[in-house]
């Protein structure tokens, strides 16, 4: 009897201790597969495109960048524009605005920015401290005020953070101008290897005390000036943006007569595809950080080349050069068509050292 008790004790230890070894080998597989599982997810993690919104706002500017979920939008267009905007930007996905950027408050820039606050929620918006006497003007500081609307004055020096590929620099405007087109914000956004540059109606004089001041202009796609008008977009300007596409927005048979026959004649010189909203409707162009295509209501996914000053020479990197950008911290290669003038260069051995300095490197030449 007492050999019996004894077995059954031996067999009811043997099945305890096999189901719990049996229960631990399933937990720990299972722990393993769920870490396992984790990694994968998070390895294949793709870069999200930047797609850059030139929108139709008729005699006006307006345009949406979206990339990892964040909605930034530059001038509204007009106040008559309003319904037509907002109807776009839903159409887009758009339910908060994290960025408003009003590059100068004539109404064809700003006109439509009341409603776009009424309707979305907006995080903050970007003014300068230029101001107007108009309506419109007061109406828009007014709504910024009632809705609580974090408000930032942007000037030249300014660097934005958007997200951790899209990355903002203010260039303009550095001082108080009497003109208002003149104290437009000029904004460069770059995206992997590919930039934007955006400035409002920013005139010759803007731009000219933007190339003293020594910023790196060089874009792959270049928002050309004030609708096409010669008051802006100069030649020494253009070259140095350098751009491999550019776009024009504005209205139909307006009265102003942009595009100027001196700036298409200008920028037939670059040699680049130029697109108009007058003539192809909102443009959308895509960016994955290192190629741009282009779709409007004529064209689909059209693959835009880069310039050929995007390609790196080959060079002897042991007796390679860099010029550094004091102002923007961006460094070159000598040969880069978008150098800062002598009084703002500092020039580095090796590009490590260019690195260690806290420089980073040119999107035009990738030094």
């Amino acid at each position: 009897m007492k050999k019996l008790r004894f077995l059954t004790l031996i067999l009811t230890m043997l099945f305890v201790f096999v189901g719990c070894s049996n229960e631990a080998f399933s937990m720990e597989n299972t722990l393993s597969n769920s870490s396992a599982l984790g990694t994968t997810t998070s390895s294949t993690k793709k870069l999200s495109n930047l797609k850059v919104h030139y929108i139709d706002v008729g005699q006006g500017d307006s345009q949406l960048l979206q990339t990892s979920g964040i909605n930034i939008l530059i001038d509204t267009g007009e106040a008559d524009q309003s319904e037509n905007l907002i109807a776009y930007l839903e159409s887009q996905g758009v339910q908060t605005i994290d960025y408003l950027f009003l590059t100068h408050p004539h109404t064809d820039h700003m006109g439509a920015a009341t409603a776009v606050m009424e309707h979305f929620p907006v995080k903050q918006v970007y003014l300068t401290n230029r101001t107007h006497t108009t309506v419109a003007y007061r109406k828009l500081i007014e709504t910024i005020q009632k809705k609580k609307i974090k408000r930032v004055q942007a000037k030249a020096g300014v660097s934005i953070n958007f997200t951790k590929n899209l990355h903002g620099t203010i260039l303009a405007p550095s001082k108080n101008y009497d003109d208002i087109n003149a104290s437009s914000i000029v904004m460069k956004i770059t995206y992997g290897t590919t930039s934007f540059l955006f400035n409002g109606d920013a005139t010759v004089e803007t731009e000219s005390d933007i190339l003293n001041a020594g910023y790196d202009v060089s874009a792959t796609v270049y928002k050309v000036a004030h609708h096409g008008s010669s008051s802006s977009n100069s030649a020494k300007f253009l070259q140095a943006v350098n751009p491999s596409l550019c776009i024009i927005q504005l209205g139909k048979n307006n009265s102003y007569g942009h595009p100027h026959k001196e700036i298409k004649e200008r920028l037939k010189k670059l040699g680049v595809p130029v697109y108009r909203t007058d003539e192809d409707g909102t443009i959308v162009v895509t960016s994955n950080g290192k190629k741009l295509s282009v779709k409007t209501k004529k064209t689909n996914n059209v693959t835009i080349p880069t310039s050929p000053s995007t390609t790196t020479p080959s060079t002897d990197s042991s007796k390679t050069t860099y010029i550094g950008n004091k102002n923007s911290k961006v460094f070159h290669l000598p040969t880069c068509s978008s150098l800062p003038n002598k009084k703002n260069q500092v020039t580095f051995t090796s590009r490590s050292a260019a690195i260690k300095s806290g420089y980073h490197a040119c999107s035009r030449c990738n030094p």
